[in-house]
Order: structure tokens, then sequence, then C-alpha cells
């Protein structure tokens, strides 16, 4: 959870139940009970910020943000295992965990994948898209190159669809879509066999779910929060 942390640039605001989630979806707490593991997370959390490495934020109703002194520790405690770039180049060969904050560098990409010269993103275990996306049709080529991805964070990225490659992402365990302008969901999700979290909270847009949904027997935690044009859920 310490070195986690780090993943978050330094003075960027995070909710409290950002982080607390973060943390049990990348597995760091044992158990098998999700309420078990918020409450873990909970004192988790109250821990770093009573020691100051998590900070409250002013007039921000449970935002916090990471001082710069704490990041510089929890950089130094997270080595190239848990990285944030803004180029995807900046991965190396060590880098397990990777959030892409991009943001600065948007119009450097145009219409392209950033992703499409780096070799290093197969071996990632975590992926956060920090932005929403400013290049169209790279996510297919994205999703092709990670194969041993386990966690896949594709929140407010403004994806409209998921590209049919998804189905091979056989390691996956916590998809997030949550937010996103997403009309319908391929039946190639289904077919995701270790998928433990499917996140489609606020996908507003999303009317219907896969047939075979009912079939995804490592799924465990459906969310549904303000999806109110799904009527029925698969029998």
């Amino acid at each position: 959870c310490f070195a986690f942390s780090s993943l978050y640039p330094r003075q960027r605001l995070i909710s409290k139940n950002e982080l607390k989630i973060s943390w049990v979806r990348n597995c760091f707490l044992k158990n098998d009970r999700m309420n078990m593991m918020l409450q873990l997370a909970d004192g988790y959390f109250r821990e770093l910020s009573s020691r100051t490495y998590l900070q409250a934020a002013v007039d921000k109703n449970n935002a916090y943000y990471v001082p710069k002194m704490a990041h510089d520790l929890f950089r130094f405690f997270a080595g190239e295992e848990y990285l944030t770039v803004e180029m995807p180049n900046g991965i190396s060969l060590k880098t397990r965990h990777l959030f892409l904050d991009y943001k600065v560098n948007r119009v450097l990409f145009g219409a392209a994948s950033p992703f499409q010269e780096n070799s290093h993103i197969g071996q990632l275990r975590t992926l956060r898209l920090l932005d929403k996306m400013p290049f169209s049709g790279g996510l297919s080529n994205l999703v092709r190159s990670l194969a041993s991805l386990t966690l896949f964070d594709l929140g407010k990225v403004g994806i409209r669809a998921l590209p049919k490659a998804v189905k091979n992402m056989k390691h996956l365990r916590h998809l997030i879509l949550s937010h996103n302008p997403i009309t319908e969901l391929l039946t190639s999700v289904a077919s995701l066999c270790s998928l433990e979290i499917l996140d489609l909270i606020g996908c507003s847009s999303l009317k219907e779910l896969p047939q075979k949904i009912n079939q995804m027997s490592s799924l465990r935690y459906l969310e549904l929060g303000g999806t109110h044009k799904i009527r029925s859920l698969p029998e």
C-alpha cells in the first residue's frame, strides 16, 4: 500500500475511497470478504494520514494529497516496479504497476497510440490511464500488448466501446470502465475467465449486459451504480 501510493502524482487530489479500493483491487489486502478488506484498508489509510504521509485538502471533502517529502519517500521504496510517467517510453523492464499521466503531453500524441513503440508494456500487471485518451484507434493495439495484465483501469477516459481483442486478456482480474459513454459490452467480455471485478459505475449510456455474463465463474463483484438504462440482468 505504501509503495502503491507513489503512483499518484505529487499534490494530485485523491479521494479516500478511491485509494482504499485501489489497494483492494490490487490484492494488497488478503481476505476473502470485501467488507473485511475495506476495513483493513481504512486502518492503513488512518495510519498513513496520522503520520502526515497523506494530508487532507482544504475545503475538499474526503480528498487528500501526498506532500512532497512523503511522495519522495514513497518513490524511494517503490523503485522502478511502480511508475507514473507522462510518456510510455519511460517504462523499464522492472515496471509492473503503471499510471500514465499524459495530460501535459496531449498535443504530442495526435491520433497515434503512445504505446506502439514500447516493448516493455507486455510485462505490466496494473495499468491506469489518468486522463481522457488523446488518441483514437490506439486502444486495440494497446489491449493486444497487455496479455499479462491483471488490473486495467479505464475509468473516465472517454471510451465508447471495448475492442474485441480484450477476450485475449486471460489473466485480467479487475476491469474498471466506470464513468465512460459505453453503450454496450461485447460478448467477448464474458470470455474473461479470470475476471473477478467488473466496474461499470456511472456508465449511464449502457443499456444491457452480455447474455453470457452469468457464465463468468470467477466474477465476484459486478458494480452497476448509475447504470439506470439497464432494466434487467441476464438470467
